[in-house]
């Protein structure tokens, strides 16, 4: 996951409805996010990652996803999807291409569902300081327990993923790949290790997610090195 981004935001001061003030809040980082980067036109995978998330969260729940490209992954070298409140979800386009099977792409989506739908979710609104970090608003009261944030969303996002019928160790077989430095994911890893649920076939569903992503972000051929320089 990504360490902290540089990016700390002020919360209302005494709001009268916390709940509608953190939402509007959350509303206005993620158009800020989706500006700085770039609206994928990917219906398959916007429909996909819908249909992930309605198996996993409490069924009264109303989302809103879009998939972006990032301009700049260093931020995010794991592209985990961002979440912000008011159920946001900004899916990068990486993630959708890098996954390796449909329990990969739950794992992470589950994780980031469950950063909304934990308790913490629900009183996060203080007056100071925000800083997205690892995908997810955090006060700047609770940056020492990040991790602790993190290690239980990853419990709940097992919980969530063999709920949906996926295979929760995929998460970490996910993040071994693709990590770059920075966090140490040890703790995280041998936890999500710990517990397997099943491993369903690919569907055609997501299948034709990836193809139609392949198609709007076709790899580049690598040249050859010449011998005249």
């Amino acid at each position: 996951m990504p360490a902290f981004w540089p990016l700390l935001l002020i919360s209302l001061q005494n709001p009268v409805d916390p709940a509608s003030a953190e939402n509007r809040f959350g509303a206005k980082l993620a158009e800020h996010i989706r500006e700085e980067n770039i609206p994928v036109n990917s219906p398959a995978a916007r429909t996909y990652v819908e249909t992930l998330v309605r198996r996993m969260a409490p069924p009264e729940s109303v989302w809103t996803i879009e998939v972006i490209h990032q301009i700049d992954s260093s931020l995010n070298p794991t592209h985990e999807p961002l979440a912000f409140p008011g159920n946001r979800l900004l899916v990068p386009s990486r993630l959708l291409l890098d996954v390796q099977s449909e329990s990969e792409l739950a794992g992470m989506i589950a994780h980031a569902v469950a950063h909304l739908t934990r308790p913490e979710a629900s009183q996060r609104m203080s007056n100071g300081l925000y800083v997205l970090a690892a995908g997810s608003l955090i006060p700047q009261t609770m940056l020492s327990h990040h991790r602790d944030i993190q290690l239980a969303a990853d419990q709940e996002a097992v919980r969530l993923t063999i709920a949906a019928g996926f295979d929760p160790s995929a998460l970490a077989a996910y993040l071994s790949r693709v990590k770059q430095g920075g966090e140490d994911l040890g703790s995280r890893l041998a936890a999500l290790q710990r517990t397997r649920g099943s491993t369903p076939a690919p569907s055609a569903e997501f299948l034709a997610m990836q193809s139609e992503m392949r198609s709007l972000f076709p790899e580049k051929p690598r040249r050859k090195p010449s011998l005249f320089r």
